[in-house]
């Protein structure tokens, strides 16, 4: 690829590409399964599933997994609508 040559991506795109990078590495996917970020994102719900099969059950972190990209929307649209609430009152 030369310095010229761009690859773009829509909105949509990068919001998704955005949400599953992020479970990528919370999830700790590289270093478990030995697979790159383009590798991953093929069947990502495959690959959390065999990182978790390969997690010792001792709840790391927080004590929780981290969330998948629809999770994290839905969790955005809740806190959102909560502080438009409490702007209203």
């Amino acid at each position: 690829m030369s310095l010229e040559e761009q690859i773009t991506f829509t909105p949509d795109q990068q919001v998704h590409l955005n949400a599953w990078s992020s479970v990528y590495i919370d999830a700790q996917i590289q270093q478990k399964l030995d697979i790159t970020l383009s590798h991953f994102l093929i069947n990502p719900g495959k690959y959390l599933f065999l990182a978790w099969l390969t997690a010792p059950r001792i709840a790391t972190n927080n004590g929780f997994l981290p969330l998948l990209p629809a999770q994290v929307a839905a969790s955005r649209r809740i806190h959102q609508r909560w502080a438009e609430e409490d702007e209203d009152e």
